[in-house]
């Protein structure tokens, strides 16, 4: 595997035929202007009316999504996001980005169900205790890029459910917890590569990958 083998979707909307042309052809999509970046910060605690600005930011990542569904980069401040993430068919061409994967945490689960051209980059990715949800579960979708992000599970469930067709890709992962991927046999293919463009992924503790029905090329 070569992390210029990219197998597309005819659900994406996309024309790359490789990994680094599909990730500029979404960020061309979603655009540079300030219309496009959205900002969040938990730690604004005083009373004003969110707009996603910078000087208005939202205050939680559900609140942003909500304001804009697709074509924005939503710039994350530091802090840890108690809250559930749902995307959904109607969430696409999103960049879920903070500038370093030690500040922000999504406490949660983030749920991916019919998505399609996501990029999700330096961010902590950690289900708390006392609960079987996966940190992150993808239903089905198209296009799931993870870049520098750190997925950990303090419950029972997984760090990473993928379980449905669909061509997701893992850059510079750390993993600390179960992976299962149950995938459509024709139609899934999962990559996990390192900063250097191998395939591999960093997976910090003894925990189990169990793979199903993925499709390995």
């Amino acid at each position: 595997v070569s992390q210029s083998r990219y197998v597309g979707n005819s659900g994406s909307n996309l024309t790359a035929t490789n990994v680094e042309a599909a990730l500029t052809e979404i960020s061309t999509k979603i655009g540079g202007s300030a219309t496009n970046n959205i900002y969040v910060d938990k730690a604004r605690v005083d009373t004003y009316t969110e707009n996603g600005s910078v000087i208005f930011p939202f205050k939680s990542i559900a609140n942003a999504l909500i304001s804009k569904t697709h074509d924005a980069v939503i710039n994350i401040a530091p802090g840890i996001y108690s809250e559930n993430i749902s995307l959904t068919a109607a969430h696409y061409n999103l960049i879920f980005k903070s500038e370093d994967p030690t500040v922000v945490t999504i406490s949660g689960t983030v749920n991916i169900n019919g998505s399609n051209n996501l990029v999700f980059e330096a961010l902590n990715i950690v289900q708390p205790a006392a609960t079987t949800l996966p940190s992150l579960n993808v239903v089905a979708g198209d296009n799931c890029f993870f870049q520098r992000c750190y997925f950990d599970n303090l419950g029972t469930g997984e760090a990473i459910k993928v379980d449905g067709s669909g061509n997701h890709l893992f850059t510079g992962c750390t993993v600390n917890d179960v992976i299962k991927i149950e995938g459509d046999v024709t139609t899934s293919t999962i990559y996990f590569f390192d900063l250097n463009g191998s395939p591999t992924f960093s997976h910090s503790g003894s925990f189990s990958v169990e793979i199903s029905n993925a499709r390995k090329i």
